[in-house]
């Protein structure tokens, strides 16, 4: 059995629609064809019941993939830009008008990754998450390298559109170092949480990035709250929304690892609170914004 930690989305879509086909075409079976048993009472339901399954995947896919690009679109619309620099006041900020080198270098290093993947497509030797493996043989780097790997092209699609949104939304605010080390710590952290909590009763491989992408997701609603005087909630309400839906589908598969996004999700969080940019006034009246985090990183 196999996990992946992507949304769902797009692979809920394609599995709705191959369902779909293949039930319409048993219904509408030519003469001669191998068609379905004849119509019963029991049939009939399990029949109806089946062809609901595939409409509930597309409607919750579709509505996931709108809210992921109705966020997209806010963070690189607004571009983190706060209102009170769009009503004159003066935000000394650098690391805002950074190019987003770490996202793209993320991405890049994703897909090469896959490419490579499908010469040699065991993902348990590539270094999949194995919670047995990782107690048993102490292969504690395979909390790490499944944030590499992924099931399929639409897996890989997905977790890259995902993390074009948020990443590069992210590193206009925090900048490239503190981009890719909450997408690091997130894609760990969405590795250890279901290791701490299943245990070795989990016995299935589990691949994706985007326990790393909740992570960057996490760190941007933080960011968000934080700078709610500047930059207001309708960013914060279409996360909720996203991670709300996110969390709903993934309810509707066993292929989903839920746990792996909470892991991350809460690590970006946790991670933006101790070293996310913290802009506050230097003194008084002052006309502009200084970052000032918790912790600063060399």
């Amino acid at each position: 059995r196999l996990y992946s930690t992507h949304s769902g989305a797009l692979l809920g879509l394609c599995v709705a629609r191959e369902r779909c086909k293949f039930l319409v075409a048993a219904h509408f079976a030519p003469p001669g064809s191998s068609a379905p048993p004849p119509s019963t009472p029991s049939n009939k339901a399990n029949r109806n019941k089946s062809m609901r399954r595939p409409v509930v995947h597309v409607l919750g896919a579709l509505a996931l993939l709108t809210a992921e690009a109705s966020l997209g679109g806010l963070s690189h619309g607004l571009g983190l830009v706060p209102r009170s620099q769009r009503s004159g006041l003066s935000v000394r900020r650098r690391r805002v008008q950074a190019p987003a080198t770490a996202t793209d270098r993320i991405a890049q290093v994703t897909i090469g990754a896959y490419v490579a993947q499908v010469a040699r497509p065991s993902l348990a030797a590539l270094g999949a998450r194995s919670t047995r493996l990782i107690l048993r043989a102490g292969q504690w780097w395979r909390l790490a390298t499944p944030m590499l790997l992924h099931g399929s092209p639409a897996h890989l699609m997905v977790n890259m559109l995902a993390l074009r949104n948020v990443g590069g939304a992210l590193e206009r605010a925090y900048g490239s170092k503190r981009t890719a080390l909450v997408y690091a710590l997130a894609g760990v952290g969405g590795n250890v949480l279901p290791v701490v909590l299943k245990g070795m009763s989990d016995s299935a491989l589990s691949v994706g990035a985007s326990g790393a992408v909740a992570g960057l997701v996490g760190a941007l609603a933080v960011h968000l709250y934080r700078h709610s005087h500047l930059y207001g909630t309708s960013g914060l309400k279409s996360i909720r929304d996203t991670v709300l839906m996110n969390a709903a589908l993934g309810m509707t598969s066993h292929n989903v690892d839920n746990l792996a996004h909470l892991g991350g999700l809460l690590t970006g969080a946790a991670s933006a609170y101790v070293f996310g940019a913290n802009w506050v006034r230097p003194y008084e009246g002052a006309n502009h914004y200084v970052d000032r985090p918790l912790v600063r990183l060399p």
